[in-house]
């Protein structure tokens, strides 16, 4: 039994998502966020006793870091079929993109929500605010080039980097209109959205269901 310590509207979100696809038995335990914020209210960069996420493993170790925690669980479960095989000619384009995801968007999501972390004061947090939002739809942008037909980071297949591509279009200001706006993205989201493992984890964590 795999423990996820997470919470709603989290990267929790996109774990809980594959685990639910490779069907790993685990237990979601909720991290409330009154510790983070109190950290982030005194102007530490002091990071919390449980990084949200962390999955526990059975033997008691545990593991920080979503594309990280994505990147182990799909090798793990690898019979699944969400990462390619280390000597799969897909498998530098898979890796690439977690990686991307994880250092390009999610970093920008961070100071897009929550800019006090990484400002001296409000007025610089709103500067900080305001960029990582340009940077989003930037990004954003370039995904659904890459993408082209998709619908998927991989063509036809679904990887553990389109789980976590979607939990961050999730994320985005104003969904409905990105979705709109980008119909590759669309493509991607609701490919991810609508799978019957994942629909149930979208919706506990708050995420807007396939179109």
């Amino acid at each position: 039994m795999f423990i996820l310590y997470g919470r709603p509207g989290s990267a929790s979100a996109a774990v809980e998502a594959v685990l639910a696809e490779v069907e790993a038995p685990h237990e979601v335990v909720h991290v409330p966020r009154t510790d983070e914020a109190k950290i982030a209210a005194a102007g530490h960069r002091d990071v919390p006793a449980v990084e949200v996420p962390t999955l526990e493993f059975p033997d008691g170790s545990r593991m920080a870091k979503c594309a990280a925690i994505l990147l182990h669980l799909a090798d793990l479960y690898a019979a699944h079929g969400l990462a390619p095989a280390l000597r799969a000619a897909e498998r530098p384009r898979y890796t690439e993109w977690m990686i991307n995801l994880a250092a390009k968007f999610h970093s920008a999501d961070l100071r897009l929500f929550q800019p006090l972390r990484f400002a001296r004061n409000a007025d610089m947090a709103a500067a900080v605010e305001d960029q990582a939002r340009a940077e989003i739809a930037t990004r954003f942008a370039r995904l659904a080039a890459a993408l082209g037909d998709g619908p998927f980071l991989l063509g036809e297949r679904l990887s553990a980097a389109d789980i976590y591509a979607a939990m961050l279009i999730g994320w985005a200001p104003d969904v409905e209109a990105l979705l709109k706006a980008q119909p590759a993205l669309a493509r991607l989201y609701n490919g991810v959205a609508s799978r019957p493992a994942i629909a149930p984890v979208w919706h506990r964590n708050g995420m807007i269901a396939a179109r």
